[in-house]
Parts: structure tokens; C-alpha cells; sequence
């Protein structure tokens, strides 16, 4: 067993580490010369200065090559430039660390920073992979053009090309939406500030009698970001994704949680015609089901747009109560999440 004690002379504290027992103090004290034992030993100081001079000397004699080579070596021209550089050095190490002791948070705020950057941009690689097959294509989110003959539309009104976007999703059994480009717009600049949230939905639930009563599955939604079209301005707003992913499975699995439903907002017509077209995709499982149906995917729609439709610059000035409400909420999840009231949520996205 390792002890550590410490043995006090004068005015000297001496740390001794033992193995197994401690040396005992009067042992210690007896191996240290006496005041008078070093005054003598000063006293014959002659002939045991001349043997150290002696030795040192030959010392140098001995490594009088070795240390030739190593001045050339390092470019120094004498021992003692050598010897001023190498004090440089540890004075400019020490200058570092008293910079260090008198900024501690600095170093470690660096890492820090550095760290969360890199889990943010694991976490957006993974996000985005969601989106991506094995085959590195869109899946289940494709591109306009894949089922859209963008050319065939050019001379359309926005109002007919709703139409047929709404009637080609209805026979695919699809969730569809034309959303005018201010609409969109303003949704994009709520998703910014605040990229995931979380929607309400209605779900019948049992009750400890066994009896059905109506409750509520909370969804996790993240906006990301999808390729602009080649077509695109450079000031043109993004095409985005929102995923849609129940809250206990994300908790569950975190980034590795897996999207039950997707909206995919196109905008190859945003500036041509001044909207935006957006498809659902809900996605399966590995046995086939599907954990939400058409209305629930439409009411999750109905929820995002509630709360993402906002316009941030009349923000106090509008007298619009619900909205103040929204944006309240928003705000809560993100800076005040101790505030946040699941009662408040329930009631905001589906009050009439």
C-alpha cells in the first residue's frame, strides 16, 4: 500500500512516497549534515573546488565533439547563444501559460465551440442522409421533375397548375399543398429562427377503464435544407423538407430516428409563377405499416403552417392575440424551455 508523508526541516517541507512503510523521520534527520558539518566542508572548500573544476572540465573534453555538432546542427555559433535561445523559448512558454492562467476560459471555451460544431454538422449530415437512398437519390423525396414536365407548365396560370398538382396527388392517395411564394417566404424566415419544434396529435387513447378517450401523440419536426434548382436566382428562398418523426421515437433513437412523415416544398415556380408546391410522403415501415394516415398527415401540415406562417416584422404591432400566442411558444421551446406548456400547444394549434 502506498502512503505519502511529509517530513519537515527547518524550514524546508520534504514529500516522501514509501512502498509498503515510511521511512521514519529520525532516519531522515539523520542523513542531513549538521550547521557546523557544513560549515566545514565550505571551510575546505580549496581542494574540492579544484576536483569539481577538474571534473567539469574533462566533462567538456569528453563531449567537445558532440557539442560542436549539435551548435552546427541547431545554427547556433557558441554554446552560450545556444543556451540564450533555449531561455527565449522557455520564457515564451512561460509568458503562454501565465496568458493561459489569466484567461481559463478561453482554451476551454475554444474546445467547446469547436466540439459543437462538429456534433452540429454530424447531426445535419444526418438529417440530410435521411433524404438520400443507398443509391445516394432522393428517397423518399424526389425531385419536381421526376413527375412534374416543368416545360409542359410554362404556360400555365398558377391557378390551373394547383389544380392539376392537387388532382395528381389525389389519385396517388397523397398529401398536396400550392403555397403562394409570401406564404412560403414567411415560413422559411420562422424556420431560421427556430429549425424544430413540436406538433400535437389527436389520437384515441384508452383509458385505465378500458374506455376510449381523446389524447394526443406529440410529433418532433426539423426543417432542412434541399438542394436550390439550377434554375434558381442566387437570392431565390431554398427548397426545404420538414420531417416529421413521433417524439418518443426521437428521444428513443435520437438522429437515427427515422422520418414516419416528410413535406417537401418545390420551388422551381416560386419566382415564375409565385408558388410553391408541396408533397407529403409518408413512409413505411419494415413490415409495411404505416404509422400515420392521410388525415393525420394533413393535420400535421395544417399545424406547421400555424405556426411557421408568420410574419416577424409585425411582431407587437399586428393585434393578432393567437399569433402573439405562437410566436410566445416558439420562443418558450428554444430560450425558455422550462416555460413551455405542452396545454398551451394542444390548445394554439388547433383552436378555431
Amino acid at each position: 500500500m502506498f502512503s505519502l508523508r511529509t517530513v519537515r526541516t527547518r524550514n524546508i517541507v520534504v514529500p516522501l512516497r514509501c512502498t509498503y512503510r515510511c521511512v521514519h523521520v529520525s532516519l531522515v534527520q539523520r542523513n542531513i549534515p549538521k550547521a557546523e558539518e557544513l560549515l566545514d566542508q565550505f571551510a575546505q572548500g580549496n581542494d574540492k573546488g579544484a576536483s569539481v573544476t577538474a571534473k567539469r572540465q574533462a566533462y567538456l573534453n569528453k563531449y567537445n565533439d558532440k557539442l560542436r555538432e549539435k551548435i552546427a546542427k541547431e545554427g547556433f555559433k557558441s554554446v552560450d547563444d545556444m543556451a540564450a535561445s533555449k531561455r527565449a523559448a522557455e520564457a515564451k512558454v512561460r509568458e503562454t501559460q501565465r496568458e493561459s492562467e489569466s484567461h481559463p476560459g478561453t482554451s476551454v471555451e475554444a474546445r467547446d465551440e469547436a466540439l459543437r460544431e462538429k456534433l452540429s454538422e454530424k447531426r445535419r449530415a444526418t438529417e440530410n442522409s435521411k433524404l438520400m437512398d443507398d443509391s445516394g437519390s432522393p428517397s423518399p423525396v424526389q425531385p419536381l421533375s421526376s413527375f412534374m414536365k416543368l416545360e409542359k407548365v410554362v404556360h400555365e396560370t398558377p391557378d390551373n397548375i394547383g389544380k392539376l398538382w392537387a388532382g395528381f396527388h389525389i389519385m396517388k392517395n397523397k398529401v398536396s399543398a400550392v403555397v403562394p411564394a409570401a406564404t412560403y417566404v414567411q415560413m422559411i424566415v420562422t424556420a431560421k429562427k427556430f429549425p424544430q419544434f413540436v406538433l400535437p396529435l389527436p389520437r384515441a387513447v384508452k383509458n385505465e377503464a378500458g374506455n376510449a378517450e381523446n389524447g394526443y401523440e406529440i410529433y418532433y419536426l426539423q426543417w432542412v435544407s434541399l438542394p436550390k434548382p439550377k434554375e434558381a436566382s442566387s437570392n431565390a428562398p431554398p427548397p426545404m423538407a420538414v420531417l416529421f418523426t413521433p417524439l418518443a421515437e426521437y428521444k428513443l433513437r435520437q438522429e437515427y430516428a427515422q422520418p414516419t412523415l416528410v413535406l417537401t416544398h418545390y420551388t422551381e415556380l416560386l419566382e415564375s409563377k409565385g408558388i410553391a408546391l408541396m408533397r407529403g410522403d409518408i413512409t413505411e415501415s419494415e413490415n409495411g405499416k404505416v404509422h400515420v394516415q392521410q388525415q393525420d398527415a394533413q393535420l400535421l401540415a395544417l399545424g406547421l403552417q400555424r405556426f411557421y406562417n408568420l410574419d416577424w416584422a409585425l411582431e407587437g404591432l399586428d393585434n393578432d392575440e393567437e399569433a402573439e400566442k405562437r410566436r410566445a411558444l416558439l420562443r418558450s421551446f428554444y430560450e425558455r424551455p422550462e416555460a413551455f406548456k405542452l396545454e398551451d400547444l394542444i390548445e394554439l394549434a388547433w383552436s378555431v
